[in-house]
């Protein structure tokens, strides 16, 4: 079962899963740039927050552009 998110990680899963379907994986920068924050350091804070509360995962090899949503149950 996934934890809830906070508004900042919803934002994030909204923009990653818009990004995701359309079958590319921005960069952190990018993320960045759509949330309106001045560091990749914070969009890295959420996106392992994202991974911790089981709504994404990391693919194959832990890699920037390499993320996974993962389906809900």
């Amino acid at each position: 079962m996934r934890q809830p998110l906070t508004g900042r990680q919803q934002l994030l899963w909204q923009m990653l899963e818009w990004r995701l379907r359309e079958g590319r994986c921005p960069t952190r920068r990018e993320l960045m740039r759509l949330m309106g924050v001045e560091s990749t350091h914070a969009v890295n804070g959420h996106l392992q927050a994202l991974v911790r509360k089981g709504w994404l995962r990391w693919g194959v090899a832990y890699r920037s552009r390499n993320l996974e949503l993962v389906p809900s149950a």
